[in-house]
């Protein structure tokens, strides 16, 4: 079995990477997640993980199962993985410039919602803590996330954000009633705006 890897020992071309896995025993959790009974890839990077029959890739950035749940760097410390959700779609993090690099995300157990940027260094998925209904939030699309009453940025309260009229133009821009929003900065107040702007 291979990895189709886009970035490979320094170069900047997709390369067909060799994955130790048994062939009759191999099988895919997502896009980028490979096991068979002994071994576990993130990618092209063997991991020091558990792998049990019951693990299941959970979008882009979270796998595991009832007992546990991991992002690309390692255990996500989920408070309750039995009820964890992965919520979908995960995006690009803000750190990248193309659909292939690193990506972030966001969950939801059923006291807590996290978020997870692969960007970072931390193996942990970071706990919202201002979000008080996990159940309501909802991915607006890359970075962007939301509740009833807030507009979160990589996991933090966009200060100013209308969740009501919040949308995501694409991974890094976003608009409400107050105008264009640029990873969590209010970049444009809608007074200044001459006409509407479509963002490709």
């Amino acid at each position: 079995m291979y990895h189709a890897a886009d970035y490979v020992r320094g170069e900047n071309k997709t390369t067909l990477v060799p994955l130790k896995l048994r062939s009759d025993k191999v099988r895919a959790l997502n896009a980028v997640i490979a096991c068979d009974d002994d071994v576990l890839y993130w990618g092209e990077y063997r991991q020091i993980r558990p792998v049990r029959d019951t693990l299941q890739g959970m979008g882009r950035v979270f796998y595991g199962d009832q007992d546990g749940i991991w992002t690309t760097y390692g255990n996500a410390k989920i408070a309750d993985p039995a009820s964890f959700e992965a919520l979908l779609p995960a995006g690009p993090s803000r750190y990248c410039n193309s659909a292939s690099g690193y990506q972030c995300g966001y969950g939801r157990d059923a006291n807590q919602a996290y978020y997870f940027d692969e960007a970072t260094s931390t193996k942990h998925a970071s706990v919202i803590r201002a979000c008080k209904a996990p159940d309501e939030l909802e991915v607006v699309g890359g970075v962007y996330a939301r509740d009833r009453k807030n507009v979160y940025a990589e996991g933090r309260i966009l200060k100013g954000a209308d969740a009501a009229s919040f949308e995501r133009l694409n991974a890094k821009f976003a608009r409400d009633k107050n105008g264009i929003w640029y990873v969590g900065y209010l970049v444009i107040k809608s007074e200044d705006l001459l006409e509407p702007v479509e963002l490709m």
